[in-house]
């Protein structure tokens, strides 16, 4: 049944709850990409620089996508029964739940990059763009200069352990990581 899109006021909840119900629909992709690349992220820094930050990294990033996973099932299994006020809470915790999600990521940059070994700084850096890229799609209104400004802020931590790291040469690898995460190719 297509709703009647003349009454913004009656229309609401059906249109939310789709939406809310589109992005619940992308939980399992969603996590399962997100599992896949810690997994490779946790190897990866493990072998070339271990850490005890990366254990406190990979616990919290477990916990919260657990949480998450468990929050998406019980309000997807709820969604047709919610009204317009049940469903703004859903939003809002899954807009929580997804925002922490991205911290995490921006918090293993503190962990990742450090400037000494460039094999785990690029990894770093190309790990912490594609994260970025792939949770906000080019082509929705608004959020392609707001991905560009996520990944341009997302690399300041890349940048000062660079200033911090850097060699007597003054290397300009320290500008890359911004370059790269606003897509330009100077």
């Amino acid at each position: 049944m297509t709703p009647d899109l003349s009454s913004k006021n009656d229309n609401e909840p059906f249109i939310r709850r789709e939406l809310l119900g589109f992005v619940l629909g992308h939980t399992r992709t969603a996590v399962l990409g997100n599992l896949g690349v810690a997994l490779v992220t946790i190897t990866v820094l493990t072998v070339s620089q271990p850490s005890p930050l990366l254990v406190l990294w990979a616990l919290a990033f477990g916990l919260l996508l657990s949480i998450r996973v468990v929050v998406s099932m019980r309000m997807k299994s709820r969604l047709g029964r919610l009204d317009l006020h049940g469903i703004e809470r859903y939003e809002r915790t899954l807009t929580v739940l997804i925002g922490l999600n991205g911290l995490t990521w921006g918090l293993l940059t503190w962990i990742g990059f450090n400037g000494h070994d460039p094999f785990v700084d690029f990894y770093t850096v190309a790990m912490l763009v594609g994260m970025t890229g792939g949770g906000t799609p080019d082509r929705q209104h608004g959020i392609a200069s707001g991905r560009h400004h996520g990944c341009f802020c997302l690399a300041r931590p890349m940048e000062l352990r660079g200033i911090r790291s850097s060699s007597a040469a003054g290397q300009p690898a320290v500008k890359q990581p911004e370059c790269a995460a606003r897509g330009s190719a100077t």
